[in-house]
């Protein structure tokens, strides 16, 4: 089919409509008119790909790397970074109105924080096929190898590590981390989960190589910042920290309040935490190593909650759980603007109102965009 695309879309798509019907089209940037084949067709919309580009849009440029729309990370080389943040706003502020249901004069202006666009990561999980490094193809198991160049979004020292590494011939998934002195580490065991250190803001960071920690070294701290700022945590204040992974947020709220808790599902993560707060001598915070959805607030209830889910958000019983504690601030940390959308209408639904919104970009080029919410009663 003939098609002009109009919008970007979450997922790192464009979409454009025929007969009404939306077609989300995989590479495709607003002002492209296309010929398009679809894959996948459902009653409301359909899932296509460029078979050809019979008008390129002003927008669209030459990608820097050769394996763009080949291997699965990038969705958004063929554009200038100023036109990627803009596609992830308009993304943003349409999850809010179509599926949060704000209207738009309740939306705040979306404060929008970027840094570098390649060079960010400190740690990236690679594929290994036949003793080849790269990464799948979108959709499938088969292995784009790493190009000449290596991956554009790696640190320098990983560059040079990969490049330097061993061919292995394990069918297996490769760890790759750089610690806070620009050493790097791999691993190929997930029972291997030999510490890395990390330091932000004055605070030391012990977390298991295949533990979650925020990967863009150039925007951690910016992050730890907002959501301080956003919090207003005084020292006569408690925190509950929700996701708390080996104590990012919690241990430096902790500087500045009356302490808090934790609380993280992953054990690892949990002692890795208890090791980060004697290691940066905080000791008013505590860590539980609990689902949140099974979490029994007690009668010493926090003035404000940070929540930092995974993509599939906060389960129905943790938002009722937040909504029965009713902390003075909720700040809502989200790797996934459609599942934010979804809980801060419930949260609005008993009685706060979305305060302050920040796009933070910790992941350029890709079509992955994090989220930081000030919900107020």
């Amino acid at each position: 089919m003939k098609l002009h695309i109009e919008n970007p879309a979450f997922g790192g798509s464009g979409v454009g409509r025929v007969a009404g019907k939306a077609v989300f089209v995989e590479y495709a940037i607003p002002g492209d008119v296309i010929k398009a084949n679809v894959f996948e067709d459902y009653s409301s919309y359909s899932l296509a790909e460029i078979s050809e580009i019979l008008e390129p849009s002003p927008l669209r440029i030459h990608p820097a790397c050769p394996a763009f729309a080949q291997c699965g990370g990038c969705s958004y080389l063929n554009v200038e970074y100023d036109s990627e943040l803009l596609f992830k706003k308009n993304i943003v502020i349409d999850q809010l109105l179509r599926i949060g249901k704000l209207s738009p004069s309740s939306i705040p202006e979306v404060d929008i924080v970027s840094s570098k666009r390649s060079g960010y990561r400190s740690h990236v999980t690679l594929k290994i096929r036949n003793g080849e490094i790269g990464f799948f193809r979108k959709r499938s198991n088969t292995l784009v190898p790493l190009p000449k160049s290596s991956c554009l979004l790696v640190s320098e020292s990983i560059k040079k590590y990969l490049a330097e590494l061993k061919p292995m011939s394990d069918n297996c998934e490769l760890k790759v981390a750089e610690d806070r002195n620009g050493n790097v580490f791999h691993s190929i065991n997930e029972d291997d989960n030999f510490a890395v250190t990390e330091c932000v803001d004055g605070t030391t960071y012990k977390r298991g190589i295949w533990n979650f920690f925020q990967s863009n070294k150039f925007l951690r701290e910016k992050m730890l910042k907002k959501v301080y700022e956003y919090s207003e945590l005084d020292s006569n204040s408690k925190f509950l920290d929700i996701g708390s992974g080996c104590g990012f947020f919690a241990l430096n709220l902790a500087k500045n309040s009356a302490g808090g808790t934790g609380c993280e599902i992953n054990r690892l993560s949990v002692s890795y935490a208890e090791e980060n707060a004697r290691i940066n001598n905080i000791t008013n915070t505590r860590f539980l190593s609990i689902p949140f959805e099974k979490y029994r607030p007690g009668k010493d209830l926090p003035d404000v909650i940070v929540a930092d889910p995974p993509r599939a958000g906060l389960h129905k019983k943790s938002r009722h759980t937040i909504n029965f504690i009713e902390p003075d601030i909720l700040v809502y940390v989200s790797c996934n603007p459609s599942t934010f959308s979804r809980d801060i209408r419930d949260f609005i639904k008993n009685g706060y109102r979305l305060d302050g919104l920040t796009m933070i970009d910790m992941f350029p080029c890709t079509h992955h965009i994090e989220l930081i919410g000030k919900l107020k009663k």
